[in-house]
């Protein structure tokens, strides 16, 4: 026989196994109302936990473990329309409000000091800093947020000391609330109203990538990169961003747009690449016993002539150093080939304008560079300075 001792203890533990903590609220103008509580993931959301408000407008949120070390902003829905933001640390607590519209700044919070911080934040009270509290660093990237909004009549100092403060931004703290879209839409936005400089923002993005620690948030943080790149139509930010991706490795389990652009990028770092004809007789897998720089270009392209010029400059030191060059281009014509490349000092000079080099190799964008050694792709690039084989 089971005792009502072991039974207790059986319903305690199933308990602390199943929940993580609690949440009571009360919304008196709301009785039968339904609830859902929201948690954030970059621009993706999840539903915590939802149900029915009793007659009285009151609710017992008991929250999965699956939230346990859940660190962030939430969003609490009633009857579909009211929405009121908190914050999730381990914390039960209530919430109550006696108003028809919710919100932050007048609800009561009782039993949990995030909350609390945040409601004091949100009416301009003094607040303590605490750096164990997760709304500690997420009013940091909040008062940034304020500043980033009107960067377009900022000084250019404030733009430069915005440039600067963003890669320092907690982008796991900023992962879990509301403002991630929007916060990392006007940062790109302030590049090019007010930078106007794409190889910063590249060069800056990558900095900022390097420095994400959680597989998912720095997955989110370069599909929402390359899909506002794409929203504005900022084809060569987001097509150099996804070979410089696609070049680090540094995202073993792309998800979404990227996934797919990274799939399109043709061959990957250590597979054999595609062969072709370098000259009517001559294959480039012939080739492979040399060290090989592959350039893809297009004459027309402004990008494309600085790395031409480059190229040029250190075309005899990449010689010394027993590289050889293979230049494709998308001229239309041999005619307009010749005339495009007398000036070229290495000898396998080719145009593709059917594309039939460029899409085996995935090039989607110019100027790309690939570095083939022992018959295998070792890297691909947007610029000689970035391979380092002239040096």
């Amino acid at each position: 026989m089971i005792t009502k001792r072991i039974l207790l203890t059986l319903f305690f533990v199933y308990n602390c196994a199943t929940w993580a903590q609690n949440i009571t609220i009360s919304f008196i103008k709301f009785p039968s109302k339904s609830y859902a509580l929201i948690e954030y993931k970059g621009t993706k959301s999840d539903t915590i936990v939802k149900g029915y408000l009793d007659k009285q407008g009151n609710a017992k949120l008991q929250l999965p473990t699956s939230v346990k070390n859940y660190q962030g902003m939430v969003s609490l829905i009633i009857d579909k329309d009211a929405k009121m933001d908190m914050i999730l640390n381990n914390e039960n607590f209530s919430v109550a409000s006696i108003y028809a519209y919710p919100d932050t700044r007048t609800s009561q919070f009782i039993g949990s000091e995030e909350n609390q911080f945040l409601k004091d934040y949100l009416l301009g009270n003094e607040v303590i800093a605490n750096p164990k509290l997760y709304v500690n660093q997420l009013k940091k990237e909040m008062d940034y947020l304020n500043r980033i909004l009107v960067a377009a009549n900022a000084s250019d100092s404030a733009i430069e000391s915005l440039r600067s403060e963003f890669l320092n931004v907690d982008m796991p703290v900023l992962y879990h609330s509301p403002f991630w879209k929007t916060m990392l839409t006007y940062w790109v936005i302030m590049y090019n109203n007010r930078i106007k400089d794409d190889d910063k923002l590249i060069a800056d993005a990558l900095q900022i990538m390097k420095n994400i620690k959680q597989e998912a948030t720095l997955d989110e943080f370069a599909n929402n990169l390359v899909d506002i790149c794409e929203q504005y139509g900022w084809e060569y930010i987001k097509n150099q961003l996804v070979q410089q991706i696609y070049n680090s490795g540094m995202i073993k389990s792309p998800t979404r747009h990227l996934a797919i652009l990274l799939k399109s990028s043709g061959v990957q770092i250590g597979e054999t690449p595609p062969d072709f004809l370098v000259d009517k007789k001559t294959k480039l897998s012939s080739l492979f016993k040399d060290k090989l720089l592959l350039f893809f270009y297009d004459s027309a392209c402004y990008k494309c002539s600085n790395e031409i010029k480059e190229l040029k400059a250190y075309s005899e030191k990449l010689t010394e150093n027993k590289i050889k060059i293979v230049s494709i281009s998308v001229d239309p014509t041999k005619d307009e080939l010749e005339e495009n490349t007398k000036d070229f000092s290495w000898k396998y000079k080719l145009n593709d304008p059917d594309n039939h080099i460029f899409h085996p190799y995935g090039v989607i964008m110019t100027p790309t560079y690939f570095v083939i050694e022992k018959g295998k792709i070792a890297g691909r690039y947007a610029r000689l300075e970035d391979i380092g084989l002239h040096k």
